[in-house]
């Protein structure tokens, strides 16, 4: 599994992130923005960091990507913004206080 961030030519960013397995099943960036692979990117590692990551790399695993919303991901699976994914029930949808 590989992460993407979402940036601006200029290396700006909107805060969102995707796992998947290859960039071309990602959905469309936003307007003027281009899906950029992360290489120092170890699941193992974030999931570790992040035990909520393990829902999303489900749903990745299950589905072929996930796409995440926000700057700060505190709990990832309440995050996700791909509508396949609405099955999750995210607990709130801000990055504050979640989990």
């Amino acid at each position: 599994m590989q992460k993407f961030i979402e940036q601006s030519p200029s290396g700006r960013g909107l805060g969102r992130s995707a796992y998947a397995f290859e960039a071309a099943i990602l959905t469309a960036p936003a307007a003027g923005m281009k899906w950029h692979a992360v290489a120092d990117f170890s699941a193992a590692e974030e999931v570790l960091r992040n035990p909520g990551l393990k829902t999303v790399f489900k749903a990745a695993f299950d589905t072929g990507f996930a796409v995440l919303a926000g700057p700060k991901i505190s709990c990832a699976a309440a995050l996700l913004d791909n509508q396949s994914f609405a099955d999750l029930k995210p607990k709130k949808a801000s990055a504050r206080g979640l989990c």
